[in-house]
């Protein structure tokens, strides 16, 4: 073959191909490394680099080999356990890079605990709703109680699901509390205290839909009966969730100053409402029967759990997630036949899915009871505690 067509430098052959030049390298780590290049120059170039990378690599190599004699006994024997327990074909290099990662973060080190305090914190700086820094600490409360003094990039994949597999966590609330983990953990990589995410590997929860649970008109009688008679600073709770439709964290951050029972309508706060938005509530004919006793000119709806454990108790009703507030939608969208309009009440911006679930729920018979549930007599509450 002609000098035009390919020529050896420095012990590497130079092939003319077309308009372009390409350099065969050898094998590396077992695969040929082939490369091409716009000008001869250039090839030229890349294996002058390439012979001196080789060079210092000998060097680096030699001078490696002759360190290895300086080992100690003990250095010897820690390297040949450390290849023997290693496992297929990893390296000690790739097991001491895995190491680096998770054992020596550049941001520093930080315990679950101190790092959920630093969450927090974070979290309100940033004004996040009062729900949601609840949620933070019941949920990364509950895992600090057992991993709260282990280092946070010490917290593995594996840890994560058996605990949650040990708690018996299934479904919603599993996935609530992957969510819970991956925000937590994004936080420490992003502060330097951990390298990787251990959350992200856990597969999302498949939840089958389900049509929402709610009282029948019997049902939310006896429970705002039981309020009336066992607990009565809890009727008012009960009965905005009711007819009026705002989530348990609303209405225990509702001022009664946003309660106007002559304009009959709720002022949801935008501080207060899950989505920062602020809504108007319509207050039905019932419910100002129910709130006017009731009626304060400043300080928040009472709430207690004590209280609202009681009530469900003697009210003897199944409860389930969110039953109150599906309730509402239920029946009002029923009462009403209008998905927008529900959608405003419930603070919702999309109508489709609000309309898929509530929608057929009830009948207009069922719905008319429900919206003329009114409190019982004074008077027979009187007689009732007399008995």
């Amino acid at each position: 073959m002609s000098m035009s067509k390919h020529l050896i430098y420095k012990g590497l052959t130079i092939r003319h191909r077309g308009q372009s030049w390409q350099v065969d390298f050898g094998t590396r780590d077992g695969k040929r490394v082939q490369r091409s290049f716009k000008t001869k120059q250039d090839a030229k170039t890349a294996i002058e680099s390439h012979v001196e990378e080789r060079r210092l690599e000998k060097i680096d190599n030699q001078n490696r080999r002759v360190a290895i004699f300086d080992l100690t006994d003990r250095q010897r024997i820690d390297m040949v356990t450390a290849l023997e327990r290693l496992p297929g074909n990893s390296s000690l290099t790739e097991a001491v890079e895995f190491y680096r990662k998770h054992i020596a973060p550049h941001g520093g080190q930080r315990t679950v605990a101190q790092l959920l305090d630093e969450y927090l914190a974070e979290k309100e700086k940033a004004n996040r709703r009062k729900a949601t820094l609840k949620e933070i600490r019941t949920r990364i409360g509950r895992f600090k109680q057992d991993f709260g003094q282990i280092p946070a990039h010490e917290i593995t994949t594996h840890d994560l699901i058996g605990w949650m597999d040990r708690h018996g966590y299934r479904q919603v609330t599993r996935d609530n509390y992957r969510r819970a983990f991956v925000g937590f953990f994004n936080f420490a990589v992003k502060r330097g205290y951990a390298q990787v995410n251990p959350a992200e590997p856990i597969d999302r929860v498949s939840i089958d839909e389900r049509l929402p649970e709610i009282f029948t008109p019997e049902e939310a009688k006896r429970l705002l009966y039981a309020a009336q008679e066992h607990s009565a600073r809890m009727v008012s709770f009960f009965a905005i969730g009711l007819f009026a439709g705002l989530r348990p964290a609303e209405i225990e951050q509702t001022d009664w100053r946003e309660i106007d029972l002559v304009k009959r309508r709720i002022r949801v706060r935008p501080e207060v409402a899950k989505k920062r938005r602020q809504r108007l509530v319509d207050i039905s004919e019932n419910l100002a029967e129910w709130l006017a006793p009731f009626r304060l000119d400043q300080g928040s709806v009472y709430f207690g759990r004590y209280e609202f454990d009681k009530v469900r108790r003697k009210a003897n009703v199944q409860w389930a997630s969110d039953i109150v507030r599906h309730s509402f939608g239920s029946y009002y969208i029923a009462q009403h036949e209008d998905a927008a309009k529900t959608a405003i009440q419930m603070g919702h911006i999309r109508t489709d899915v609000l309309f898929n679930h509530y929608r057929d729920l009830v009948t207009r018979e069922e719905a008319d009871a429900y919206w003329k549930i009114l409190p019982r007599p004074q008077s027979n509450l009187i007689q009732m505690a007399a008995e």
